[in-house]
């Protein structure tokens, strides 16, 4: 038994159930008996109780057909010991490693980009001024589950910004977890409020932009362009920073990094909801001026979310990326070893046996006899 595993162990919720069932069963029961004795004979009594018997077998058979039901849900299997292999399986792999026995190293090509998406989570990111007037940052998290799902290899990673830099997800191919993770984001994810692009650009780079790679990096910033640090500067001192940002970016070309900037919000803009400075309103509009220039110093492009449905931008993004031939070759061993590490990895592969069918096929017999059981003839002892 200590080699008879679960596939789907979720399922054993349903044989809790089944303990409600057999108290229900218990209490029809008792309730046929004492409606027998409230109007049946003294004679007649015995054959009846007899009948009761039954009812309780066919009762008892039904639960047996709930458990072994249950059972074959879970999907047992059944592993053979790690380090066998059968005999006439490595047979047949011997034959294939020398027949590939000279064959030369395999030149193979993968996807070579990681696809970096920085999320605005801001308060001013709550207005609801898009297109179909939701809130930008649901927007946003629509454009970015949209993109995902016409990624094919790229690694994606996720940021979210306010004040501070918040990992979400680092680089991965599980783009179902990453799509789960975004729809938990929220206005001021990781409890920290205010907004500084800058200091997220930054950071993104120290993580991500130091080293020049053979692997494309593409960051997709989705932000309404509103930064408090910026906000707070007077003109000149936020026009040198500004400059300090774009030389920058204009310096990823080196570490072979594009940015796409997809703007969230309104021209006209509106004010954000529950916040107030010095006592008064504040009004959020997108900063179109800093995010173009940020996607043409990126080499990359802007996108002003409100012109397209959150489907037509993601593939506007995605096909751009699928133009390029983002691939790196890498040279592979021959078959020889290839097909030995499998072998040494994963025997699980060759030794799995699925064992459902068996608490299957109890239940369905259970099934069949109780269905026949009403047509068995019934003993009268009133007749004897």
């Amino acid at each position: 038994m200590k080699d008879i595993y679960f596939a789907n162990p979720g399922a054993f919720y349903f044989l809790i159930m089944s303990i409600g069932i057999i108290i229900l069963l218990g209490y029809s029961l008792n309730k046929r008996r004492k409606s027998l004795k409230s109007f049946a004979d003294s004679e007649s009594l015995s054959s009846l109780l007899f009948l009761e018997k039954r009812t309780l077998l066919r009762y008892v058979m039904l639960v047996g057909v709930w458990f072994f039901g249950t059972i074959a849900l879970m999907q047992p299997e059944k592993h053979g010991p790690k380090n066998y292999v059968a005999d006439h399986q490595r047979e047949i792999l011997d034959e294939k490693i020398v027949d590939n026995i000279e064959q030369e190293k395999l030149l193979v090509k993968r996807r070579a980009c990681d696809v970096i998406f920085l999320l605005d989570a801001s308060a001013s990111m709550q207005v609801n001024d898009t297109r179909q007037l939701h809130s930008r940052l649901d927007y946003a998290k629509e454009i970015v589950d949209e993109m995902i799902s016409g990624l094919d290899g790229q690694n994606v990673v996720l940021y979210t910004f306010t004040s501070a830099l918040t990992p979400v997800v680092p680089s991965t191919l599980d783009y179902f977890f990453t799509r789960l993770m975004l729809k938990d984001i929220h206005i001021n994810y990781g409890d920290i409020a205010g907004t500084d692009l800058f200091e997220a650009l930054d950071q993104i780079s120290r993580k991500h932009f130091l080293t020049p790679s053979k692997k494309q990096k593409v960051l997709v910033l989705l932000t309404d362009g509103g930064d408090t640090y910026l906000d707070s500067l007077a003109k000149p001192e936020r026009q040198k920073q500004l400059q300090i940002m774009l030389e920058k970016v204009k310096q990823y070309k080196d570490q072979n990094v594009r940015i796409f900037t997809i703007g969230l919000g309104s021209r006209e803009g509106s004010v954000v909801p529950e916040v107030e400075f010095e006592g008064k309103p504040v009004l959020s509009t997108i900063d179109t001026e800093l995010l173009s220039q940020l996607g043409q110093q990126g080499r990359g492009q802007y996108f002003f979310a409100n012109d397209y449905s959150a489907l037509t931008l993601a593939e506007s993004v995605v096909n751009i990326l699928k133009s390029e031939n983002n691939y790196i070759e890498e040279e592979k061993t021959p078959q020889k070893k290839l097909q030995r590490s499998i072998i040494e990895t994963d025997p699980m592969s060759i030794l799995k046996k699925r064992l459902f069918q068996v608490p299957l096929g109890l239940a369905l017999l259970l099934l069949a006899v109780e269905l026949i059981l009403p047509i068995w003839p019934v003993r009268s002892k009133v007749d004897s």
